[in-house]
């Protein structure tokens, strides 16, 4: 719940920013038959989306316990609660992109008019999390090999409760996942001008 309220904050510096601003943009542009430059602004968003998130997606991740010690790191959270809450900050992190730019289609979609397809899209994709999430916990509990690789690679191979790293982990590939199919939807809804 730490790690999830932390990496809100580049989503919603980067991510939400940018959907906002370019949704008004996309309507005028959808609404008035001009699908060409609608497009163009889609790119042009992603690419700022995409540039600002590297940079800040990569300090979160490389100074995450600093982070967490100093926003959590009072009272009885002690350095076993931030080292756990830092590696699942980072995972929650390396989703960053996709869930932006997720945000980006359901903005595009919505300023067509159409709630309905990203509705239903993120509806499926949340049974993908929790499907991900269950398959992550039992793999990381049933093979000791996958749960030492993750425990090494987060720094938390002495740390008791680490499979709760695998509920962040399980939404990353969800949202990664959730990212792709509004692309393939979308790229299939505009067929004519995404080809160029």
């Amino acid at each position: 719940s730490f790690s999830w309220n932390l990496q809100s904050v580049p989503l919603s510096i980067i991510g939400v920013s940018y959907t906002l601003a370019a949704f008004p943009i996309l309507t005028k542009l959808y609404t008035t038959g001009n699908q060409e430059k609608f497009l163009d602004q889609m790119i042009a968003t992603s690419k700022h989306i995409i540039f600002w998130s590297v940079p800040l997606m990569t300090l979160f991740i490389v100074v995450r316990a600093q982070i967490v010690r100093v926003i959590l790191g009072s009272g009885e959270f002690n350095w076993s609660d931030t080292r756990l809450t830092a590696a699942a900050l980072a995972l929650f992190v390396i989703s960053l992109i996709p869930q932006s730019l997720t945000l980006l289609f359901v903005r595009a979609y919505y300023s067509r008019g159409d709630t309905r397809k990203p509705l239903v899209m993120n509806i499926v994709s949340a049974l993908i999390i929790i499907g991900t999430s269950y398959g992550l916990v039992i793999l990381f509990n049933t093979i000791p090999l996958f749960r030492y690789f993750i425990e090494s690679l987060l720094r938390v191979d002495d740390i008791a409760g680490a499979v709760v790293l695998m509920l962040p982990l399980g939404f990353s590939i969800g949202a990664t996942i959730n990212m792709l199919i509004h692309w393939i939807a979308f790229e299939g809804d505009f067929k004519g001008y995404t080809r160029r």
